[in-house]
Order: C-alpha cells, then sequence, then structure tokens
C-alpha cells in the first residue's frame, strides 16, 4: 500500500491559499499548486513552523526548564524566523501543555 502525504501551503487559513501537493516516499503524485497558489513563499514563517515543531518535540524528549527549551531553540534561530516566531510567554505555555498531555494519566475505559 502507498503511503500518501498531503503538504497544505503554511498560507492556507491567512491568505486562504488552497495550494496542496499530494505525495508518495519518492514522489509527487498529484500538484494543485499550478491553479491555487496565490502568493510568494516566506521562508521564514517556514522556518518559524520547523522551530515550534522543535520546540515541541524537546518539550516531549527532555525535562530542561521551560526557559532553558526556549533558550535552546532560540540560539538555532536568526533574526528573521525569529521575529516570527510567537512570545516567550506563549511558547512557556505551550511547552507546558505538552508536557501536561505528555504525563496526564490515563483514561479510565
Amino acid at each position: 500500500m502507498i503511503k500518501k502525504t498531503i503538504w497544505k501551503c503554511v498560507e492556507n487559513l491567512k491568505k486562504i491559499c488552497k495550494s496542496r501537493i499530494h505525495t508518495d516516499e519518492n514522489s509527487i503524485l498529484s500538484d494543485v499548486t499550478k491553479i491555487s497558489h496565490v502568493h510568494f513563499p516566506d521562508i521564514a514563517k517556514i522556518e518559524a513552523k520547523r522551530a515550534m515543531a522543535n520546540l515541541k518535540e524537546l518539550a516531549k524528549k527532555t525535562e530542561l526548564s521551560t526557559q532553558s527549551v526556549v533558550a535552546t531553540v532560540a540560539s538555532e534561530l536568526n533574526t528573521a524566523v525569529s521575529v516570527q516566531m510567537p512570545g516567550i510567554p506563549l511558547m512557556k505555555r505551550t511547552i507546558l501543555r505538552i508536557r501536561e498531555r505528555e504525563n496526564a494519566a490515563p483514561s479510565i475505559p
């Protein structure tokens, strides 16, 4: 069975960009980008989303303090990307929320 992945534009909510690409492990199956992509890419926003994903992974896998996790991720960013990142209080809250979810007791059946 082919593992299909659907990629959406990072601006799909704000700019109503309906661009999508369907891929399998090695190739593009369907490309809707040519029809509906209505803006130029913003590399800093894409990198900021990757940095937030990295922040969430660090929050799950390490026991560093929230400030240390934020500092670790922030130290790897350039200025353009750091401008696109959410504020420090929001990043700390995200870390706490991820850790609460990871450490929550299983539900009673």
